[in-house]
């Protein structure tokens, strides 16, 4: 699934202007490590995956998915920054 997915987000980010926006600004983890979300041709590379069955939205906690494919395309629930517009502004 990992090899699939980094095939898939290759393309994406062939596929036409990328650009890094701060979400939300100077926003970091609690690994210090700065939030971003990855914009290809105006849509968020995280919905686009996340739709499509590639990744899923993080929930707080870890899970077991990689082992069966059919459970990446089980929870077809979008996170809400994903729900409201295919395409970011």
């Amino acid at each position: 699934m990992g090899e699939l997915t980094k095939h898939r987000l290759e393309v994406l980010l062939q596929s036409g202007p990328v650009t890094i926006d701060p979400d939300p600004p100077r926003k970091r983890d609690k690994y210090g490590r700065l939030l971003v979300r990855l914009i290809v041709k105006g849509e968020d590379v995280a919905c686009v995956l996340i739709r499509e069955g590639y990744a899923r939205p993080w929930r707080g906690r870890r899970e077991d998915w990689c082992t069966d494919v059919s459970l990446a395309q089980q929870d077809d629930a979008e996170p809400e920054a994903c729900a409201a517009t295919s395409s970011v502004p």
